[in-house]
């Protein structure tokens, strides 16, 4: 298969196009929503900290991957 621009490929499949930007605008939001509701219970400003934190560096590498997928 040959590769071709991502705009041709928007071109042709305009409503994949849609529901892939849907699904990239609702995905980290819940799944930052969650965190912060576990930060929140968490026993202290510090373990509330730690959980962004991990929340942060487990995230990060996927949210810099997913735009190149």
């Amino acid at each position: 298969m040959r590769l071709r621009p991502p705009a041709t490929l928007h071109r042709r499949r305009p409503l994949r196009a849609v529901l892939g930007g849907l699904a990239w605008v609702a995905w980290p939001c819940g799944a930052l929503q969650a965190a912060l509701l576990l930060a929140a219970l968490a026993n202290g400003p510090a373990a509330g900290a730690l959980v962004m934190g991990a929340f942060a560096l487990a995230s990060s590498p996927a949210l810099v991957a997913a735009p190149w997928l």
